[in-house]
């Protein structure tokens, strides 16, 4: 077996607009980089939808894409979104950093989010 190396980079921690990395053009930047430097291996952290404290290891699916890696960009130029749009996101984001919402909103959201989910299944 060939000897190969890699990259251990989460894709939250690429560049990004709106607060956090995603699957749009930094991550294939960065997967460009990996070629040019002869790496073969791109390691990461889980994808799922994170729970309470935003953990990438308390997900609560095994198969849901964390929504935050949705390139938000690429919705624009589909004309699915409005830059417009978008704006509540990076305000929301914004918050966040900040400290201004607190984890426990936080929290709460995502458990009032799984208590709609379970309302379906």
């Amino acid at each position: 077996m060939e000897r190969a190396s890699g990259i251990l980079l989460p894709v939250f921690s690429l560049p990004g607009e709106y607060g956090i990395g995603t699957f749009g053009k930094e991550a294939y930047k960065f997967v460009d980089f990996l070629k040019k430097s002869k790496q073969k291996y791109w390691q990461g952290l889980p994808l799922g939808e994170t729970g309470c404290g935003n953990s990438p290891y308390s997900s609560y699916s095994t198969f849901a894409l964390n929504p935050y890696f949705i390139d938000l960009d690429e919705l624009i130029n589909e004309g699915l979104l409005t830059k417009d749009d978008c704006k509540l996101i990076q305000m929301r984001n914004m918050l966040t950093m900040s400290g201004l919402i607190s984890i426990s909103l936080m929290c709460l959201e995502q458990h009032i989010k799984m208590q709609t989910v379970n309302c379906f299944h």
